[in-house]
């Protein structure tokens, strides 16, 4: 992947690629929105399947102009997800807080509104063995 579209603070972490690090924040200034947004669309644009490790908030809910462009552009690119994002591995060591996101993933999937498959485990080491059996899965 082409090098990466710079944020005040790190967003996508393409380094070990094909497994990419997504760590939300907080909150996402609105002049650094367009920003964060680009690095999403580039990603994409390598049209190279990936996983991503996902860390941080689950969404800064208290940043509209990036929750607007980030929700505008997940329901626009359902295809796009499909295709290249092998699945989504939440890393969060918290008991508590990891159960509250297997509900949601398995919320999420028995909606049919899931474009990947999106997993919850509790370490860094789980998550990139996890990583490695998503992407020797055959494409969709």
């Amino acid at each position: 992947m082409p090098d990466s579209i710079a944020t005040q603070h790190p967003f996508l972490d393409t380094h070990a690629w094909p497994i990419v690090f997504l760590h939300m924040p907080e909150q996402v200034p609105d002049n650094e929105s367009a920003a964060y947004m680009a690095q999403i669309t580039q990603l994409y644009a390598a049209q190279e399947r990936v996983v991503l490790c996902m860390t941080g908030a689950d969404l800064p809910h208290h940043s509209p102009v990036f929750m607007n462009a980030y929700l505008q552009w997940t329901r626009d690119n359902v295809n796009l997800q499909r295709q290249y994002c092998a699945g989504a591995i939440r890393i969060e060591s918290d008991e508590a807080k990891r159960q509250k996101y297997v509900e949601w993933a398995d919320n999420w999937a028995q909606s049919g509104q899931a474009p990947y498959a999106y997993f919850v485990v509790a370490t860094l080491l789980e998550a990139q063995v996890l990583a490695i059996t998503l992407l020797d899965r055959d494409q969709p």
